[in-house]
């Protein structure tokens, strides 16, 4: 069985989730305060964070599709089985999600065009 090197660290899914997120947050205050010749190197960065985030919030999800999905009994999993269902659609959605939409979700829907992102934002 592969062991995870942050295994008893405390670090989980959920504490990951909460880093990449306040790192977003500082990346994209650091980006309205930089000057014009800094901001293409800030928005890449924003850009890899946006990917980051989405991919983690994938990762935490799946995490708890497998919890949900391990029980011993058939009884305990028909309790399971409207969890284990909304745990499915919302990993199908984290995958076809756009970063448009994570950009609305952190008030920066106004950096889509420097992100080289269409204007053009979906509600998800």
């Amino acid at each position: 069985m592969a062991q995870w090197l942050g295994q008893f660290t405390g670090h989980t899914h959920q504490t990951r989730l909460a880093d990449v997120e306040e790192t977003l947050r500082g990346a994209i205050s650091a980006f309205r305060t930089a000057s014009i010749d800094e901001r293409s190197k800030k928005a890449k960065a924003i850009g890899n964070l946006v990917k980051r985030l989405i991919s983690v919030r994938a990762r935490y999800a799946k995490a708890k599709l497998v919890v949900a999905s391990q029980v011993g009994t058939s009884e305990a999993m028909e309790h399971r089985a409207a969890e284990v269902a909304t745990l499915n659609r919302k990993l199908e959605l984290l995958k076809s999600i756009h970063p448009t939409v994570v950009l609305k979700e952190f008030g920066a829907e106004d950096l889509t065009d420097s992100l080289g992102y269409e204007s053009q934002l979906t509600d998800q």
